[in-house]
């Protein structure tokens, strides 16, 4: 269960890293904001006048993410062992 949260923690911060990262990236680092997503655009459901459910999704990744979660599971891989025990 340890491990569980460790990993849990590490993507996390790789995600919100990578994210800092691509978003502040331009000239010649400028790839490391290309990416791509997918995206279910909000769909309103009204049950009565009281009642209005809005369901959506939108997943986009980029490659500076994608490094920093390569890196965060490297990372977990050599230190898993000495903190979780």
């Amino acid at each position: 269960m340890k491990k569980s949260w460790y990993m849990l923690i590490l993507i996390i911060c790789a995600l919100v890293v990578g994210g800092i990262v691509a978003d502040h990236a331009y000239g010649s680092l400028a790839f490391l904001a290309e990416g791509g997503g997918f995206s279910i655009n909000p769909a309103t459901f009204s049950v009565t006048n009281v009642i209005s459910i809005t369901f959506g999704f939108n997943f986009y990744i980029s490659v500076a993410q994608v490094i920093a979660l390569i890196s965060a599971f490297v990372v977990y891989v050599k230190t898993s062992p000495k903190i979780c025990g």
